[in-house]
């Protein structure tokens, strides 16, 4: 038997905004929970906009892996919210440079890595991995020499 075909990309993340919250110059507010979004996360993700602080997705069929390009958004994420979709595969590294993020929750995907170390600033109570396969524990960060 041959591999099942990938998940189609989202056509687009912009028709589908119901919950968006736009300043002057962009948004700093992207949520669409439970919103019957099916597909993969495109790359565009990270350029969504230049001054996003909170990307929620929960809830939806989103499937594949974490697009790299998150990391783009290091300047000014601060929530990260995918749970609770079909994501599989490991945790790019480039999560590690969202030097803002104070909240991340991945719960109920079959993600299979671990965080990268960068995000042990965040701490357990911003960390939200219940039902991922994941190596999970979070160290303190590093405390200055």
């Amino acid at each position: 038997p041959s591999p099942p075909s990938p998940a189609p990309p989202l056509q687009s993340l912009t028709s589908a905004t119901q919950w968006v919250e736009c300043g002057a110059e962009s948004c700093r507010s992207l949520s669409i929970p439970v919103g019957g979004l099916v597909g993969t996360l495109p790359t565009e993700v990270g350029s969504v906009s230049p001054a996003l602080e909170v990307l929620g997705l929960p809830v939806n069929q989103l499937s594949g892996t974490l697009p790299t390009e998150l990391g783009m958004l290091s300047a000014t994420l601060q929530e990260l919210d995918l749970s609770r979709n079909a994501l599989r595969g490991a945790l790019p590294s480039e999560l590690g440079t969202l030097t803002r993020l104070r909240a991340l929750k991945l719960s109920g995907n079959a993600l299979l890595s671990s965080l990268p170390t960068e995000l042990a600033r965040i701490g357990q109570s911003g960390v939200s991995l219940d039902e991922c396969e994941m190596q999970a524990t979070i160290a303190p960060p590093p405390s200055p020499l």
